[in-house]
């Protein structure tokens, strides 16, 4: 059933699958959609950019280094790594939301990929499968639960 998932995230990730038209063509016509609902509708919205994620100060190639355990307090790769304290709520924040996220992860499987009911009580994780697939894991499950109307948890400071 993963592999099922895995393929429609395949096909959704490929920026020719649905348009046939350029990334920078399909860039145009959403920033031209949204001209047009804020002058009929008067009102304005936030787009957060798929590298960022949702009430995070880094980027998500970041934060999904350190939740990969690429990333560790001991790099001097980077000049802004992140300190050891966020690191530690980042990998609190995932154990946190673990739950949630294979909850969206199966929903989106039943209602927008019609994959069926077997995906519902799947035994394999299909977030453990997307993270072993795909190096931008966490850029794709933020933006399928995001943009699907749900969220993930904070934790308390």
């Amino acid at each position: 059933m993963a592999l099922k998932f895995l393929l429609c995230l395949d096909m959704i990730m490929d920026p020719f699958f649905h348009t046939g038209l350029s990334i920078s063509d399909s860039l145009k016509t959403v920033r031209k959609s949204v001209l047009i609902y804020e002058t009929i509708i008067h009102s304005y919205h936030n787009e957060l950019p798929d590298c960022l994620s949702p009430y995070k100060h880094y980027e998500t190639e970041v934060i999904s280094g350190v939740l990969d355990g690429v990333v560790t307090p001991e790099d001097a790769d980077s000049e802004d790594y992140p300190s050891m304290q966020t690191m530690q709520r980042w990998l609190l924040w995932l154990q946190v939301n673990l739950t949630n996220i294979e909850g969206y992860l199966r929903s989106a499987g039943y209602s927008i990929f019609r994959l069926g009911e077997g995906v519902l009580f799947s035994k394999g994780s299909l977030l453990e499968a997307i993270r072993k697939k795909y190096q931008s894991w966490l850029e794709i499950i933020l933006r399928l639960i995001y943009n699907s109307g749900g969220f993930l948890v904070p934790i308390p400071w």
